[in-house]
């Protein structure tokens, strides 16, 4: 079951200048939008969990 928590999660690494470079993804369809990684916080589920769940899941799709 789901919690009553969203996460959005943003990707990022620092390249060897020390510049942060971050993944913004494309929907595609309609309505495209550029957005950062959104979801659920499943029961037992900590929000740093969900974000490494839901980033694994959009990042293969």
């Amino acid at each position: 079951m789901r919690r009553p928590h969203q996460i959005l999660a943003f990707p990022y690494k620092k390249d060897k200048d020390g510049k942060y470079l971050y993944a913004c993804f494309c929907r595609t369809g309609k309505n495209e939008r550029w957005q950062g990684i959104a979801g659920g916080v499943e029961d037992g589920e900590t929000p740093m969990e969900a974000c490494r769940k839901e980033s694994y899941e959009e990042a293969k799709k």
